[in-house]
């Protein structure tokens, strides 16, 4: 393995793992609806939970295809695994 495979699969697994603590923190807000989420909170908490809720799907949305992409371009370079599902 070359060395800059070796940094690449290394940054991957890190990212992985920032994203396995990410739906970690995240899995309490889905135990519940999102009105029944909401109606808990202080006013101020609803607010900010409402104010970032289309800032985060419009991060998903946007951003998870360029995430792709980048998956894919280390796919044709060899550099990983990536294998997408259908």
């Amino acid at each position: 393995m070359t060395s800059e495979t070796t940094k690449v699969k290394a940054k991957l697994a890190t990212l992985s793992s920032s994203l396995d603590d990410l739906e970690a923190h995240i899995a309490p807000l889905f135990t519940q609806s999102l009105p029944e989420l909401i109606i808990a909170l202080d006013p101020i908490q609803q607010a900010k939970l409402q104010t970032v809720l289309p800032y985060l799907v419009y991060d998903l949305v946007f951003s998870a295809p360029c995430f792709h992409l980048f998956l894919i371009s280390l796919d044709i370079y060899g550099a990983c695994s990536y294998q997408q599902s259908t």
